[in-house]
């Protein structure tokens, strides 16, 4: 993903806006990909510096290829397989979100992001 998402939380006075966006979907455009993904409002510690605001996570999970089958469907699947991105949203990230007219099936809003 771009470097204009950042690994380390952004904080951001929550407005009734950015908290709007908390279990949101939305799909991620990079280029010819498309990756649906999740986001997520975060607060930090109560007592600390930031206390009165927050950030805006985008994440997403996926497994390894898993070939299910009656066994497999009996057990869950092994950590080792799952894996988990998030990045942190600027306030310029979140004002290029969009509703996802053309592709809603893949989550009600949409970012794209320029590619590489």
């Amino acid at each position: 993903m771009k470097e204009n998402l950042s690994i380390n939380p952004i904080w951001l006075t929550p407005t009734p806006e950015i908290k709007s966006l908390d279990k949101q979907d939305i799909l991620i455009i990079e280029g010819e990909a498309r990756r649906p993904a999740y986001l997520r409002i975060t607060y930090p510690d109560p007592n600390g510096p930031h206390a009165d605001l927050c950030a805006v996570a985008i994440w997403q999970t996926w497994t390894e290829d898993v070939v299910f089958s009656e066994e497999v469907s009996k057990h869950a699947i092994p950590t080792a397989q799952i894996h988990t991105w998030e990045r942190f949203l600027s306030e310029k990230d979140i004002k290029s979100i969009q509703k996802n007219i053309d592709e809603p099936e893949y989550g009600e809003l949409v970012i794209i992001l320029p590619a590489d």
